[in-house]
């Protein structure tokens, strides 16, 4: 393990965005803390988010989750894949889920803290605590929680466009989105020689991407949704999957194949990311850092996080070049052991934005409706480009390769 202590004088701060905007507010206000270990670099929240635009990410180098709990008390995440496109060789969402509690998850005495060193999230509401992570080793992201009280709990899916489903009485829900169609091919034509297009297959053809959703205890309760009642205990899966099949009943055959996580080995996994080296910043000279203003205007909510913050001390500088360093490793390790490179402008954790956002130089088409979490500037994956890898002597530059 290496320990690289940065005595840096320095007038600047790296801007990493991270689908993290709603904790800036949070982190200007908290008193500056030197960061030790990285447990000083996790980020956490003591209210919930209005959608996922306050959103935490997650991922296992191939399968990646934006994780958020509404002021309603419900989880919700998206699910992603860094292979699963669709016929237009984009990089839509797999769906949603949320959980929803009975009684519902108390938001007035609540704590949601993204874990660096174990890849996951903890959420306590109340008398409930709660775990997110995706299974670093299996295809699966797991839900896990006990309550002091017992509960029921409604899990369900919400699709964000036409999907097939497996409609039986199973306590489990399937789902997957195929494509009978591809724009792949015409694109390698239009940027290759016609030999070289004949001699290659089209990996988006036929291809299935979906989730199946399963519990210890659950019971189907409708189309979309199934039921635990009264248990102290929460156990949860997503299975993800993503693939090429002659049908889209071998599809599913394969999606019902069973695959257990493991959260020794998952946290074994995230030891060995974090042993291999760090960077802790511990003194950047003694004086004040003015931040660079423009890039904190796009919209209101970042405008609003830096007024009358357009000045940092040089220890809250500190912190913040090691914490936000500590977060653009975790967001690459998150997207970046999958079968393709992660798309930029937003690897694969794009969320809902609030109407008005800038563009690369303009606002989006509209500015009075909101841009979909499946969408990004740039969309085409035609060509592997711009996946904006975030180096440590590149760090003054704008790192985009966590937001659209």
């Amino acid at each position: 393990m290496k320990r690289i202590v940065l005595l840096a004088k320095t007038k600047w701060t790296p801007v990493v965005y991270l689908a993290l905007a709603a904790w800036l507010p949070t982190a200007l206000a908290a008193p500056t803390k030197a960061v030790k270990s990285l447990d000083d670099c996790n980020v956490t929240w003591n209210w919930p988010s209005t959608d996922s635009f306050g959103s935490m990410p997650l991922g296992n180098g191939d399968i990646g989750a934006n994780v958020w709990v509404e002021p309603t008390g419900d989880l919700l995440f998206y699910v992603s894949k860094v292979d699963a496109f669709d016929a237009g060789h984009l990089l839509p969402k797999l769906g949603r889920v949320r959980l929803r509690l009975k009684p519902s998850l108390a938001v007035d005495d609540f704590r949601q803290t993204l874990v660096l060193r174990d890849g996951a999230i903890t959420i306590r509401g109340g008398e409930v605590n709660l775990r997110v992570w995706v299974d670093a080793t299996h295809p699966i992201i797991r839900v896990t929680g006990n309550s002091a009280k017992p509960v029921d709990v409604e899990a369900s899916f919400e699709t964000l466009r036409f999907c097939a489903e497996l409609e039986d009485t199973s306590n489990r829900l399937a789902w997957g989105y195929r494509n009978n169609t591809s724009a792949w091919m015409d694109r390698v034509r239009a940027q290759n020689t016609p030999e070289f297009a004949a001699r290659v297959a089209d990996p988006i053809l036929n291809r299935t991407s979906g989730c199946r959703l399963s519990g210890e205890g659950f019971v189907r309760d409708g189309k979309r949704s199934l039921r635990l009642r009264g248990s102290r205990t929460l156990d949860l899966s997503v299975r993800v999957l993503s693939s090429q099949t002659a049908t889209l009943a071998e599809w599913f055959a394969d999606l019902e194949k069973p695959e257990a996580g493991d959260w020794t080995e998952h946290q074994r996994w995230w030891q060995e990311f974090w042993d291999r080296s760090y960077i802790f910043v511990e003194k950047c000279g003694d004086h004040p850092v003015p931040l660079d203003q423009c890039r904190f205007t796009q919209f209101p909510q970042g405008s609003s996080a830096y007024r009358e913050h357009n000045e940092i001390g040089s220890a809250e500088n500190a912190f913040q070049l090691s914490q936000r360093y500590a977060l653009e490793r975790f967001a690459e390790a998150c997207a970046s052991r999958g079968a393709v490179p992660p798309p930029y402008n937003g690897s694969i954790f794009t969320m809902d934005m609030p109407a008005g956002v800038m563009g690369f130089d303009r606002p989006k088409p509209s500015p009075f409706r909101r841009t979909a979490a499946t969408g990004r500037t740039s969309p085409s994956c035609g060509k592997t480009r711009g996946i904006r890898i975030g180096r440590w002597p590149r760090a003054a530059i704008t790192t985009r390769c966590c937001r659209g």
